[in-house]
């Protein structure tokens, strides 16, 4: 979340540490693998949405694929979120509370797998991008601190998957992390799986 740099000429990121995910299996999200589908809010079980009114915009989507021939099939599904509208009308992301083990870990580490095809960046903000914003809090909810260049990209990555890890220091007192990865005013598709965040041994 430091700075930009550019990966295989295609996809512009904002990180430090990145290396190839291997954290799912002590992960602290519960459903970062998108498997059990969509809840009564319509996200996958256990995230929000934002905007809350999302399913009011015909430019909105947010739909569980399958790389499988079954949209039921044991690891095969992704998340994926839609936006065909103009890319100033704002943010489009997903929104998930994790709560820590006590004693709180000094560090974390944060891993994914992507896919995005972007079509426009909006003109407005030099931010404009498929993005996640880490933001930290104590045990009374107030916030520490926040990370908005975990993962940045501006380019399409030419129908790939990206799987990506990176390291994350926590500020003293953290007891909460809320990560929210989406469209940051963008045009385009993007898709999330395997999100994970593990202590760091």
């Amino acid at each position: 979340m430091k700075s930009i740099i550019m990966l295989a000429a295609m996809v512009a990121f904002a990180c430090t540490g990145f290396i190839a995910n291997d954290s799912s299996a002590q992960s602290l999200i519960p459903e970062g693998t998108f498997e059990s589908g969509l809840g009564y809010n319509g996200a996958p079980e256990g995230w929000d949405i934002q905007p809350g009114d999302w399913r009011n915009k015909s430019n909105l989507a947010l739909k569980i694929m399958s790389e499988g021939a079954s949209p039921d099939a044991e690891g095969r599904n992704y998340l994926r979120l839609v936006n065909t509208g103009s890319p100033d009308e704002g943010m489009f992301r997903l929104n998930l509370s994790v709560l820590l083990p006590s004693p709180a870990p000094a560090k974390v580490v944060f891993g994914w797998r992507i896919r995005a095809q972007i079509d426009e960046l909006s003109g407005t903000a030099e931010w404009a991008s498929v993005q996640c914003e880490v933001t930290y809090l104590d045990k009374k909810g107030q916030t520490l601190g926040t990370s908005s260049g975990v993962l940045r990209m501006t380019r399409s990555t030419a129908g790939k998957w990206l799987e990506r890890e990176t390291t994350l220091e926590l500020p003293a007192g953290t007891a909460e992390i809320s990560i929210q990865p989406g469209l940051y005013l963008i045009k385009g598709t993007v898709d999330f799986d395997d999100i994970s965040l593990a202590p760091a041994k």
